[in-house]
């Protein structure tokens, strides 16, 4: 994907911490709905922490071209990583 002049990567960066962050919520929650036997919403809760997932997913695929914004090194192959 091409950066465009208009796109801030630090959007995209403030985006995979927040939809991580959503991802490990619904996690907690899921766990919290199976201890209290309500397997049906540990269901939705983690359904919906796969799509958080999904969304951190695609802003780090924008961030391929800036580089990692844990590490501010670029993205390289996998075992380089």
């Amino acid at each position: 994907m091409q950066l465009k002049r208009f796109e801030d990567p630090r959007q995209s960066q403030g985006g995979v911490r927040r939809e991580s962050q959503a991802n490990r919520r619904y996690l907690y929650f899921a766990a919290k709905a199976d201890v209290e036997g309500q397997n049906d919403v540990a269901a939705v809760f983690r359904s919906t922490a796969e799509g958080e997932t999904g969304h951190a997913h695609g802003h780090l695929e924008y961030l391929e071209q800036c580089g990692d914004p844990a590490t501010d090194l670029p993205f390289r192959g996998t075992r380089l990583n």
